[in-house]
């Protein structure tokens, strides 16, 4: 059963540093909680992965680094316009904000926060010596497609936020699934198999509509 958002919160099960009780005020009340896609349910769900992910390479990761990802997580995409356009200017905003929300215990760690934030920069930077953490939030940041609801959430949401057609939305993601790659054994483990059976429920449901 997954953890609850009460118990990663509170890191009921001690798999990183402290709790993050703080941070998660900050982003129930943000700005762009109520955001068609970049909402307060898009944060949860890469932050859920990202602790999932943790629970995995919790031998792997010191408590320190986890409490770093999770931070990145909370904030990856804090304040977002909930308007497609230009993402590095959308990464540098949550960064902004995550730097004037840093409890003093955490400043010290600012510049790896930073970092793995922005490896969730879209279109992706690619470089050759991802860390970890940053594995992992970019894996996570990908796998809302292959949740049970992505059709409101992703297809819906983003389709208002770019302000498209949902219908064109659902169709560009018989390109953009195929591209996805996974980084961790973990998310390769859980998602990666499981492609080929979303893209088939896109052609079924173009199949419907078209």
């Amino acid at each position: 059963m997954e953890t609850s958002i009460f118990n990663m919160v509170k890191n009921s099960s001690g798999i990183y540093t402290g709790d993050l009780t703080h941070y998660f005020k900050l982003i129930f009340n943000s700005p762009s909680a109520t955001n068609r896609f970049h909402n307060f349910r898009h944060t949860m769900h890469v932050f859920s992965r990202c602790y999932e992910a943790l629970e995995y390479y919790q031998n792997s990761l010191p408590p320190s680094t986890g409490r770093a990802l999770l931070i990145a997580a909370l904030f990856h995409d804090y304040d977002h316009s909930g308007h497609s356009g230009d993402d590095k200017q959308e990464v540098d905003k949550a960064i902004n904000r995550m730097k004037q929300a840093l409890l003093p215990e955490d400043k010290p760690f600012c510049d790896k926060i930073e970092t793995i934030i922005r490896a969730t920069q879209y279109p992706h930077i690619e470089k050759a010596d991802l860390s970890l953490p940053e594995q992992i939030i970019r894996d996570a940041d990908m796998t809302q497609s292959f949740s049970n609801v992505w059709l409101q959430e992703v297809i819906f949401g983003l389709a208002k936020e770019s302000q498209r057609s949902p219908l064109d939305i659902l169709k560009l993601q018989l390109d953009f699934l195929p591209q996805i790659t996974f980084y961790t054994k973990w998310a390769k483990r859980k998602y990666a198999c499981t492609k080929s059976k979303k893209l088939k429920e896109v052609r079924e449901l173009l199949e419907l509509l078209v």
